[in-house]
């Protein structure tokens, strides 16, 4: 386990997620215009919404620093160490998301959490696939492919969750579908 963590820097993700999360109410007036062909030449897109990319990234940079022999030929379930970190990562996000939540009355915080929780699925998803290097690229393109098609009336399309309001049900269900799938997808990966 020591080796698996510090191969994939698992204490500087672990810092990512924290920081990540609790720097969001500090970039509560930050916007970030993204070009839309759908809506206008731009549209603003709060940047406490963009922030939950980092630690995704992270996670690919970890990822990227590992072999495949050395986990194919461990004797240890690396990939189900993977899985429960994802995990651990996601419930943290969610729990630090309800406590901020719960004392601002902001459910900004709840969007956050899903939108960490959906990138570092994507990520991941994609990652095994691709490789992580193409992953991290597609996980910080992700926004503005959604932007660009996803975002041009009131509210966002249903599969553009990165911009989806807070409170959006559409976008909470698909990011928790991508993420089990992510998590299959590392654990039938041999």
């Amino acid at each position: 386990m020591f080796w698996w963590s510090r191969v994939r820097v698992l204490p500087a993700f672990a810092v990512c997620v924290a920081i990540c999360q609790l720097s969001v109410w500090w970039a509560r007036d930050a916007i970030v215009p993204l070009p839309s062909l759908l809506g206008g030449v731009t549209i603003d897109v709060p940047a406490r919404l963009l922030l939950p990319m980092v630690p995704a990234v992270c996670w690919l940079l970890g990822e990227e620093r590992v072999t495949d022999t050395g986990e194919a030929t461990a004797s240890r379930p690396v990939h189900a160490w993977q899985v429960s970190v994802m995990s651990v990562a996601g419930v943290t996000a969610s729990v630090i998301a309800l406590g901020h939540w719960a004392a601002y009355a902001d459910p900004v915080f709840l969007a956050v959490a899903r939108n960490m929780i959906g990138y570092l699925g994507f990520g991941v998803l994609l990652a095994c696939y691709a490789g992580p290097r193409n992953a991290s690229l597609a996980v910080i393109l992700l926004p503005l492919v959604c932007s660009l098609a996803g975002a041009g009336g009131p509210s966002p399309m249903w599969w553009a969750w990165p911009l989806a309001a807070p409170g959006s049900w559409p976008a909470g269900v698909l990011v928790a579908g991508l993420f089990l799938v992510a998590q299959v997808a590392v654990l039938r990966r041999r």
